[in-house]
């Protein structure tokens, strides 16, 4: 008897259905329909009933299933002990770093501890000037810096680039521009770092060059401090802006951008030459890879040589170390070296009608993120079905492809906007609030199929308000739709519409966000309500989804990130120093991804890809249409300073029947701290609930 056909029986009963049970073992159906067929014919019984709706063990099935679950037990602890062994992963890891720089390390200890729990992480705050020579006397394997140490016998890579930010407190009276000139700064109280460092000396040299005063009457010992003494509006200050994300994001501080000063750090991993950072360990042993195994990349490494005699018993080093010695240490500050792991999510099915589209939103004001889907929204915390309107059906669609919260008559309650394809309408459904009642329709544009919309920031005030839809009839006017006063008004860009496929950004790095299509770009004027948009017909992309605007490989150009809607192929444009464009694959395996967000998952400070293959998209006649349905989020890493880029594909579901639709929404809809998404769909509305919180916090619980 073979374990396989056992664990092939297990996942069956588990599953109660072959196709789910081949996605979960990355088999085709038949095959695994073979390999039970095998197991009854070996055993002369019959296992699963194949007569009822839910595959269901017969008696004999029932015996022979807890029989497979002790066989499967026991397979899984073999194989965690052979890994120990060849691992054999204990030890302790000292890594120097100053302040700003201990903030990154922070994105990948919990990640690092969960691959290695037996090694110790040792974080030693140092100057960074001082790390060289410690890695150097050989009291630190690890040193993360914000510039490339000149001795020769230390190596050094980039692993992430941060920049300088001017944050000041949402009271201060730049809080609400987007951008100074430093001539503008002249008045203002600098709170500074007493420890001196290169960057410092590039804003002073850069305020001199302008003749302006550089006002620094409080110095504090501190980023922590600074951050504070800021937020209380007690000055402003330069600081690295992965230091101050967080509180960006929360709106206790805002970035202005200074338009003269543009100073990127480049943080980076350092070691001595030329053998790969070491593990101290209390006695000799082997130590083992990030993940069992190597591969390319600047963490790969060769087997060290034997350790030189240590001179106390805390600086012991192991005599002998395996050839994946470097992952494990270099794992830390670089992911790439081995493939980084899944985040484990629950899906739970909330309807299985055929509404496409989706959205987030508080719909009754009771402070919990509701789901709006075409028809229903769908109340947190039970996700209890309420319908608040009926709409169009018709060729197996449900008339409705995008759902858009916003509050347009500023009641203080989410309104959708929605739009039709079949209808030819762009329109806005009234929340009727507590009183309940008819969600009131108002029309926003007629006269063109809508194939979908977004929330956009077009006039360039850093809050996603305006409406942008994408016109199916290339005689329309391609415009955007700004809420004011409980109405829209329509501002046109162009003449005419470009194709299928829709997007925001800024483009050409002037602080203004234009407007992309398939065909091309409009560059936005200084005053987007009124000025005359440039057009730029630098690309043809075909039928896209959403087309987004990002640095991606940190060059300091903007990017494009998009997928084909009703083909196969997720890319990104490269935008060259001329203005040319390089077209880079992503995944090109499946089809018809044609909803795509960008949106960091892990929480890594990168944005990552969530898509899903959309169900009959044409009722069958697209390419790949009728391949198995799949949701995917693809992980978003910058190797090598931007020289490689690596999107990790993570599989969350597989050949089931829920696909990607027209949005998928991405927020922490439980409160947890780590983000959920939701994808809609001809075949159902599911929610994928982030289970990275509740694993860490099972970890810490567990004896």
């Amino acid at each position: 008897m073979e374990l396989y056909s056992l664990r092939v029986f297990l996942t069956i009963a588990t599953e109660k259905s072959f196709s789910r049970a081949a996605g979960r073992l990355f088999r085709t159906q038949p095959a695994v329909s073979l390999a039970l067929q095998r197991l009854e014919t070996e055993l002369g019984e019959k296992l699963i009933d194949r007569s009822a709706k839910d595959l269901a063990p017969t008696d004999a099935g029932r015996t022979v299933l807890e029989y497979a679950r002790r066989f499967e037990a026991l397979r899984q602890e073999m194989e965690n002990s052979l890994a120990e062994l060849r691992d054999n992963t204990a030890g302790t890891l000292t890594v120097g770093a100053n302040e700003s720089t201990s903030l990154y390390l922070l994105r990948h200890i919990e990640n690092f501890r969960r691959l290695h729990p037996r090694i110790h992480i040792k974080v030693r705050r140092s100057l960074s000037s001082k790390i060289p020579n410690e890695l150097l006397d050989g009291n630190l394997e690890l040193g993360v810096i914000s510039y490339e140490p000149a001795d020769e016998r230390l190596t050094s890579i980039v692993i992430y680039t941060d920049a300088l930010a001017l944050v000041v407190s949402p009271k201060h009276r730049l809080a609400r521009r987007r951008k100074v000139a430093i001539s503008e700064l002249a008045a203002e109280t600098f709170i500074a770092h007493n420890v001196l460092s290169p960057y410092r000396e590039v804003v002073l040299r850069a305020f001199q060059q302008r003749r302006v005063p550089l006002n620094m009457p409080v110095e504090m010992p501190t980023i922590e401090t600074i951050r504070k003494l800021v937020q209380n509006n007690e000055g402003v200050a330069f600081l690295p802006r992965m230091c101050v994300e967080q509180e960006i994001e929360q709106g206790l501080l805002r970035e202005v951008q200074v338009t003269e000063l543009h100073v990127e750090r480049k943080i980076r991993r350092v070691h001595p030459a030329p053998r790969a950072p070491r593990l101290r360990a209390g006695a000799s042993g082997a130590v083992g890879g990030a993940s069992g195994g190597g591969g390319p990349g600047p963490a790969s490494a060769p087997a060290a040589r034997q350790a030189p005699k240590p001179r106390d018993n805390l600086s012991m080093k192991p005599t002998s170390l395996a050839a994946a010695a470097g992952l494990a240490a270099a794992a830390l500050l670089a992911w790439a070296a081995s493939r980084p792991p899944d985040i484990p999510f629950a899906k739970h099915t909330l309807d299985l009608g055929a509404n496409e589209s989706c959205a987030i939103a508080d719909i009754n004001g009771d402070g919990k993120p509701d789901i709006v889907s075409g028809e229903n929204w769908y109340e947190a915390p039970r996700w209890t079905r309420r319908h608040f309107r009926s709409l169009p059906y018709t060729n197996n669609y449900i008339d409705n492809f995008s759902d858009l919260p916003l509050d347009v008559n500023g009641d203080g309650r989410i309104d959708i906007v929605s739009c039709s394809w079949f209808a030819h309408r762009l329109f806005w459904s009234e929340n009727p609030g507590p009183r309940g009642g008819p969600w009131k329709e108002h029309m926003i544009e007629t006269g063109s199929p809508v194939e979908f919309a977004f929330l956009v920031d077009l006039d360039n005030d850093g809050k996603a308000r305006e409406v942008l839809p994408e016109f199916g009839d290339a005689r329309m006017p391609l415009a955007w739709y700004e809420a004011r006063n409980g109405e829209f008004v329509r501002h046109v860009v162009s003449p005419q519409s470009w194709g299928h496929g829709i997007g925001a950004g800024d483009v050409n790095g002037d602080g203004r966000n234009d407007i992309l299509t398939p065909k091309g770009w409009l560059e936005a004027p200084p005053d987007p309500r009124n000025g005359t948009w440039k057009w730029h017909p630098d690309f043809d992309l075909g039928d896209t989804g959403f087309i987004y605007v990002y640095d991606v490989n940190g060059d300091g150009r903007n990017d494009i990130v998009t997928s084909m809607a009703h083909n196969y192929g997720i890319f990104w444009l490269e935008q060259g120093p001329a203005g040319q464009w390089t077209k880079h694959i992503i995944d090109e395996s499946w089809s018809q991804a044609h909803a795509v967000t960008m949106a960091d998952l892990n929480g890594d400070g990168q944005p990552d890809l969530i898509t899903g293959k959309r169900y009959m998209a044409h009722n069958g006649h697209d390419p790949g249409e009728r391949e198995p349905l799949g949701i995917y989020w693809y992980e978003f890493q910058r190797l090598e300073g931007g020289r490689r880029i690596e999107w990790v594909k993570h599989v969350v579901d597989y050949s089931t029947r829920t696909g990607g639709g027209m949005q998928i929404p991405v927020a922490d809809l439980d409160g947890d701290g780590d983000l959920d998404f939701v994808v809609a769909g001809k075949s159902g509305l599911f929610l994928f609930e982030n289970l990275t919180r509740s694993a860490v916090a099972a970890g810490r619980n567990s004896p």
